[in-house]
């Protein structure tokens, strides 16, 4: 456990400082550190300097590959991928591009800009240009470095950029563009793109099918400006970011298909198999699920800790859950050293930890409906003051809008779009029904939080953003009051 404390530590630390250290000497100082490990009595204290150093080479790599700001404004023809659903606005697409590895400069990922044309007289309706996932294009591109604007409110924009590794931005120019290939068999944004055509083929027309696609594909190129304001006000984006509660859920019905396919092998077989096949279908299902939705960074991070979750149970070996709480935090922050840049790493780890704390060292049983309140209760009051530091926000109606939209999105309406999602290749309005039933049950569902959305104090929802220091110190004080009520913590009223 303290293998994983210090890799973390390690690994987050760097972003506290307003500089890093330069590439050179972070390169000798691994050096130095490698020459003090061959003594074992301090290899495990040196984890820390280490990944520090690594996660600072990383911040360094990705800081040189950033279009340099001498070369805005300059137009160059790139060939390479459209990588990401292009999303169409009213006069606009904009998608990520990919260059090819024998473009001569260094970005690796750009977010293009491609406008509708228009007649001079500007009276025609605005065309804007056809285009699929995983295309091949020659797109000739002004270039713009991925800079944000200041905003002491909303979202960070240049801070969006450098963790999704946007290193350039560029708008489409008028001539010189080129369609050079279908996409690939296997890539997998054609893939999503082609399973939202058959979603749309099927329930089209299904009421809130923009939710719909949301959760089946992490697909929010539908979503408005007021269902965003509306998950804020009530604390529920989370329930269209696939992330833990959905990949659990697609995990718990391959555990269970699992189950029932052990059902079909011989007696001797089925013995041996019995804790490892449901296991592994389980991971199976929640890869797949994890594939549709574009193995975001929120999936990617579920995946990781279901993964963790899986090898555990089929090694059948007995791991404390803080243990196996850090070992998968650290692995998303070597996989993903800019993890920790983005609110939703620490919104989904802790909250797992404030579980840990409410139901780990309790023993003794309680009764669903109390552990539902004290889950919510808990996680609410935990994530009040992260919330105002990452979102300038506090959502008051949030506890009572989770209380009903997380078992009824998690038992109603994330089912049925699992179980239609296969179903929409076989003949058969059956997964037509699923859909639409689940559209009405979202749609259900938006009009419930759209009435709780108005006990929001015009005050909290926009607040000044808190120091760091208060956030942590809040935080902490919200710990102490869910701990139990023991003699061995008398400051716990002072929370």
């Amino acid at each position: 456990m303290k293998f994983w404390a210090l890799l973390i530590m390690g690994a987050v630390s760097p972003f506290l400082f307003v500089a890093t250290l330069p590439s050179h000497l972070a390169f000798a100082c691994l050096l130095l550190i490698g020459l003090v490990a061959l003594s074992r009595r301090y290899r495990v204290v040196l984890i820390l300097p280490v990944v520090f150093l690594v996660t600072t080479l990383a911040i360094n790599q990705r800081l040189a590959q950033r279009l340099p700001l001498a070369e805005t404004g300059s137009t160059r023809t790139l060939d390479g991928i459209v990588a990401s659903l292009p999303v169409a606005r009213e006069d606009v697409v904009r998608f990520e591009f990919i260059p090819q590895e024998s473009s001569a400069l260094k970005v690796k990922k750009l977010l293009v800009s491609w406008y509708a044309q228009r007649d001079r007289t500007g009276t025609d309706q605005p065309v804007l240009p056809k285009l699929r996932a995983g295309e091949h294009w020659r797109l000739n591109l002004e270039l713009q470095s991925p800079r944000g604007r200041i905003n002491f409110h909303g979202m960070d924009a240049e801070r969006w950029y450098f963790t999704a590794g946007i290193d350039a931005l560029a708008v489409v120019q008028k001539e010189g563009n080129l369609r050079l290939a279908q996409p690939d068999r296997f890539n997998l944004q054609h893939w999503r793109e082609t399973v939202f055509d058959r979603l749309a083929e099927k329930a089209g027309d299904a009421p809130a099918f923009r939710m719909l696609a949301a959760l089946a594909l992490a697909d929010r190129r539908g979503l408005e400006k007021t269902d965003k304001a509306l998950l804020a006000a009530t604390g529920t984006g989370h329930l269209l970011a696939i992330s833990g509660l959905h990949i659990g859920l697609a995990a718990a019905l391959g555990f269970y298909l699992g189950r029932l396919a052990l059902l079909a092998l011989p007696h001797g077989f089925r013995q041996a198999c019995a804790v490892r096949m449901p296991w592994l279908i389980a991971w199976l299902a929640a890869f797949t699920y994890s594939a549709l939705a574009g193995f975001g960074v929120s999936t990617q991070r579920a995946l990781i800790m279901l993964s963790v979750a899986c090898v555990l149970m089929m090694s059948r070996r007995n791991t404390h859950p803080a243990h196996a709480w850090l070992m998968a935090m650290g692995l998303v922050l070597i996989l993903d050293p800019f993890a920790s840049l983005q609110a939703g790493f620490w919104f989904s780890f802790i909250a797992v930890g404030v579980l840990m704390v409410l139901f780990v060292p309790r023993y003794g049983h309680l009764p669903a409906w109390r552990k539902l309140l004290l889950a919510q209760f808990g996680i609410s009051l935990v994530m009040a003051p992260m919330g105002m530091y990452w979102f300038q926000q506090a959502s008051v109606p949030g506890f009572l809008a989770n209380l009903v939209a997380i078992p009824f999105v998690s038992t109603v309406i994330v089912p049925l779009i699992l179980l239609a999602l296969p179903l929409m290749w076989l003949p058969g309005p059956l997964s037509t029904w699923l859909l639409t039933g689940a559209g009405y049950a979202m749609q259900g569902l938006l009009w419930f939080l759209q009435q709780v959305s108005g006990l929001q104090p015009p005050a909290l929802a926009q607040t000044v953003p808190p120091e760091l220091l208060s956030t942590l110190l809040a935080m902490l004080g919200a710990l102490l009051m869910l701990l139990p009520s023991t003699r061995g913590i008398p400051l716990r009223t002072a929370g």
